[in-house]
C-alpha cells in the first residue's frame, strides 16, 4: 500500500462530503485564570504525536476528524514516514495522566491509531500541507477531540489579538513533561528579522517572549485561538512550520480549507 498519495484540486462543480465538523469541534477544558506555560488536562485534546516505530516522533498534528490528522509537510519525508499517530497524550512522563491540582482527577489511556496513508498538496509554494488518515476512526473521548477549522466567511477574515501555540520540550532533563502552551503574536518579518522576498505570500510570522521556541517541538502543530462565541471554541487558523528563535514561522490554512475538503474521504 502507497504511504504517500498526491492530493487531487478542489473542484468547485463537484459535491464533496461534509467530513469537518462545524460545531462539535475546538472543546478544550480552557482555564483562563491559569497563567503557567503548562497546560490543563483535556485543554488540546486535538494534539496529535507523528510517530515511527523505528525513528521515535518528530512532529505534531491536529485531529480534525474521526479519520484525518492535518500536518506540515516538512514534517513527513521519504526519511520519516509516521506509521501511528499518538491521541490523547498529556504528560510524556506519566500515565495516567492527571489534574496537577487533583490527582484523582485522570484522564483515560492515550490512544495509538496506524496511519493507512498520507495525503500529499503539491502547490508552487515551499511549504505546504499534509493530510494524514488512520486506517480506523478515532473514538472522540474527554481526552481526544477534534479542533475547529475556518470554515464560514466570518471565521476566514476572523484575526484574534492573540493566538495560541502548544508542544512539548524537547530536554527531558530538569524540564516538565506536561505540554506547554505560549502565546503567540502577529509579526512581521522585520521584527523577525527574516528576508521578506524569501517568504511565499501563504506564510504567516508569529513574535513571543519566550526567549528559545525552539526548545519545545511545536513544528506541524496548530496555531490558533479561542474565538469569543457563545461556546467559546478553538479554532485552528495556521499551522507551524519551525520556531526560529523569538519567532515562529506559520503556514496559513484558511486557502488549503477546500482543498482539505477534496482530499477526504468516509
Amino acid at each position: 500500500l502507497q504511504k504517500l498519495r498526491s492530493g487531487q484540486d478542489f473542484n468547485s462543480s463537484h459535491q464533496y462530503p461534509q467530513l469537518l465538523p462545524r460545531r462539535h469541534c475546538g472543546k478544550g477544558l480552557i482555564d483562563g485564570e491559569k497563567s503557567t506555560p503548562s497546560a490543563t488536562l483535556y485543554e488540546f485534546p486535538w494534539i496529535a504525536k507523528l510517530f515511527n516505530r523505528a525513528l521515535g516522533y518528530n512532529c505534531l498534528g491536529t485531529l480534525i476528524s474521526h479519520r484525518y490528522i492535518l500536518t506540515s509537510e516538512n514534517c513527513i519525508n521519504f526519511y520519516f514516514i509516521p506509521d501511528l499517530i499518538v491521541l490523547g497524550e498529556y504528560d510524556n512522563f506519566r500515565e495516567p495522566d492527571c489534574q496537577l491540582e487533583d490527582p484523582t482527577d485522570c484522564a483515560p489511556p492515550l490512544r495509538l491509531y496506524e496511519v493507512e496513508y498520507v495525503v500529499r498538496n503539491h502547490n508552487d509554494y515551499r511549504y505546504r500541507i499534509d493530510l494524514i488518515r488512520t486506517t480506523e476512526n478515532v473514538a472522540f473521548e474527554d481526552h481526544i477531540q477534534p479542533v475547529c477549522l475556518p470554515l464560514t466567511s466570518e471565521l476566514k477574515h476572523f484575526r484574534p489579538s492573540q493566538y495560541t501555540i502548544a508542544g512539548w520540550n524537547k530536554n527531558s532533563k530538569n524540564t516538565t513533561g506536561i505540554i506547554q502552551k505560549e502565546t503567540i503574536y502577529a509579526a512581521s518579518s522585520a521584527e523577525c528579522q527574516i528576508n521578506e522576498e524569501h517568504l511565499p505570500h501563504n506564510v504567516l510570522l508569529y513574535t513571543t517572549s519566550h526567549e528559545n521556541v525552539a526548545n519545545r517541538t511545536y513544528s506541524g502543530g496548530p496555531v490558533g485561538a479561542i474565538v469569543p462565541s457563545s461556546e467559546r471554541r478553538f479554532v485552528q487558523f495556521a499551522l507551524v512550520i519551525s520556531p526560529v528563535e523569538r519567532c515562529v514561522v506559520a503556514l496559513d490554512i484558511v486557502p488549503y480549507i477546500d482543498w482539505i475538503r477534496a482530499n477526504m474521504v468516509e
